[in-house]
């Protein structure tokens, strides 16, 4: 504290209240682990931590996450061609097509094409940007900003939990997951960001009103 103080001219009781809250952070996380979630959250906490002490009660929540692993790996360099994936077609992967659409593609298509998901992601990241850069509104900005956080932290997680670094959440992979409501959101948030580029910002600026056009202001 006094170190931040000194060197980054803190608030002393901004830091303070921050090391209070730190101190609860252990009590709260424990409340809340063992009353407000459900018991099929904390099996799969468990399952990726490796806590749980009985396999067979965490047999299919891990199952999942192994499937997923295997069929990411199974890919190897080019995969093994569209349509032809053993682990998906034989339904050892479940929701292939949804939670676990990462896998499925990866299997087919191997890291090479699982590397040009990330980089078609990072193209339109990109393009969000630049739009972003361009517009003058504050609101069409956060808009922008709004847009890449929804599209990144569902791409980021998704992918993550298909290699099983982080919990499976049930995450869908925009634009490529088959889903309704997910595919909608984000058809809805890029055809924002569309018409923010369509519609260039432009600030009129009078200097002089000419009496012809009937305003009857004198220059």
């Amino acid at each position: 504290l006094f170190f931040l103080i000194k060197n980054f001219k803190f608030n002393l009781y901004l830091l303070y209240l921050f090391f209070f809250l730190g101190m609860l952070i252990s009590p709260l996380a424990h409340y809340f682990y063992n009353n407000v979630l459900e018991s099929y959250q904390k099996q799969r906490i468990e399952t990726f931590l490796g806590t749980n002490n009985s396999e067979e009660l965490y047999q299919n929540e891990d199952f999942n996450r192994q499937m997923s692993i295997l069929a990411v790996g199974s890919g190897r360099v080019f995969g093994k061609g569209f349509l032809n994936g053993n682990i998906v077609n034989s339904r050892l992967l479940p929701f292939a097509y949804t939670d676990f659409a990462f896998a499925g593609f990866s299997e087919q298509f191997g890291f090479a094409g699982s590397m040009l998901i990330i980089a078609l992601y990072f193209l339109l990241f990109i393009h969000i940007f630049r739009v972003y850069y361009r517009t003058k509104n504050t609101f069409y900005k956060l808009l922008c900003i709004g847009t890449i956080a929804l599209i990144f932290f569902n791409s980021a997680q998704h992918i993550a939990m298909n290699l099983g670094l982080t919990p499976i959440t049930g995450v869908p992979l925009p634009l490529i997951s088959y889903g309704g409501s997910s595919i909608l959101a984000t058809f809805i948030a890029l055809g924002i960001i569309n018409s923010i580029d369509t519609v260039k910002d432009s600030e009129v600026q009078i200097n002089k009103l000419d009496s012809n056009y009937g305003f009857g202001i004198e220059s």
